[in-house]
């Protein structure tokens, strides 16, 4: 390796003067032509006019001679207040196919609870041994032919 190598900034380039003085003017010469465009045809770029007056002497207030004045007059309306709603008060209803007298003897008679008994027994399975049966494993239906 060469010792000619050094780790720097790259050195900047030069402005070109006259470059930036074209366009700069070639923009100033497009800024100034949208302008004149406006002046030239008026007609295609109208400008907003707004007219005021300002009285510098207000107007003295003359009465009407001609224009009688009238205060529309009110329509009294009458409320009429209705009578008062009365409801009946509510009450129960029974059709006649229900209601049932009872027996002197019913009356007499106490009703006692039904009496449960609770039956707690343990639920019996069968014993099973411990040992498990052998399984016969049958390798016959692959491999060769021959006796092992």
């Amino acid at each position: 390796m060469s010792d000619d190598f050094e780790f720097g900034l790259i050195p900047e380039r030069r402005m070109d003067w006259r470059t930036l003085a074209v366009s700069y003017g070639l923009q100033v010469v497009f800024i100034f032509f949208l302008i004149f465009v406006g002046l030239l045809w008026p007609e295609k770029m109208p400008l907003h006019r707004k007219y005021t007056v300002t009285e510098l002497v207000p107007r003295p207030v003359l009465p009407l001679k001609h224009h009688v004045t009238r205060e529309p007059q009110k329509k009294v309306m009458l409320a009429k207040l209705l009578p008062p709603v009365r409801f009946e008060a509510p009450r129960l209803v029974v059709p006649k196919d229900l209601i049932r007298k009872k027996k002197k003897k019913e009356l007499e008679k106490e009703i006692e609870a039904p009496k449960f008994e609770a039956k707690n027994e343990m639920p019996q399975f069968p014993k099973v041994s411990g040992a498990l049966p052998a399984k016969l494993i049958y390798t016959g239906s692959f491999g060769s032919s021959a006796l092992p």
